[in-house]
């Protein structure tokens, strides 16, 4: 295993095929090799807007994980609503040019449909508590309850292709958008109502998040 400043390699054989490798990278964004910090995170909820959603972000250092709990509210906004907890900075704080797509593990007692948002953008909050919108790419996932099939957490994956733009909760209508992956200023957990489809107190433990590249067959001489 060679470990880098950009990711960790490993080279698998497949069972059965001595002649066929695949070549594995991985870089934990949080958790796993990397600890889940409360202060990292901020709270970016529908309130900014006028609504009354909650959330919040916990880490556990016992075990390196982190909860994103809180209350999704769709009745003051008139159906809409959400609740995300954000990591995001005017400079770059990720680079994942190197990767295929994002693995999120995790445990939930509940089936929700939450989002995972990345952008190129960076907006700071107002004075008077508002914050201007950006363009995000995000990707929908539903929570699967309970442990995975033989124990452990559950695990998505989430290619990049997936990613598709959106501005205040809808598809952005700017022309040819494109998300640059070596400039990575924000990455964030959202609950959306997907108007009013989903609402009320939610929580997910969040073992880690990783981005990884799809492993590929390799021939050998």
């Amino acid at each position: 295993m060679i470990v880098t400043s950009l990711c960790t390699l490993s080279l698998i054989f497949l069972p059965g095929n001595s002649n066929a490798a695949s070549l594995f990278m991985q870089k934990d964004v949080f958790g796993g090799s990397q600890q889940w910090d409360t202060y990292d995170f901020l709270a970016v909820d529908d309130r900014l807007r006028g609504g009354s959603s909650q959330s919040y972000m916990e880490a556990f250092d016992s075990n390196n994980t982190a909860m994103f709990y809180g209350v999704l509210d769709t009745k003051t906004l008139g159906g809409a609503g959400f609740a995300s907890q954000s990591v995001e900075s005017p400079n770059v704080i990720f680079d994942f040019s190197y990767f295929s797509g994002l693995e999120l593990s995790y445990l939930t007692s509940e089936k929700k449909y939450f989002t995972i948002d990345i952008s190129n953008e960076y907006s700071a909050f107002l004075p008077n508590g508002s914050k201007p919108s950006t363009v995000e790419f995000q990707a929908v996932f539903t929570s699967e309850v309970g442990e995975a099939e033989g124990g452990g957490p559950q695990k998505v994956y989430l290619p990049f292709t997936d990613f598709t733009p959106v501005e205040r909760g809808r598809p952005s209508k700017r022309p040819g958008l494109t998300l640059d992956l070596g400039s990575i200023r924000k990455v964030a957990f959202q609950l959306r109502s997907f108007f009013d489809q989903q609402s009320g107190p939610f929580s997910i433990n969040l073992i880690k998040l990783t981005c990884i590249s799809v492993p590929y067959l390799k021939e050998q001489n």
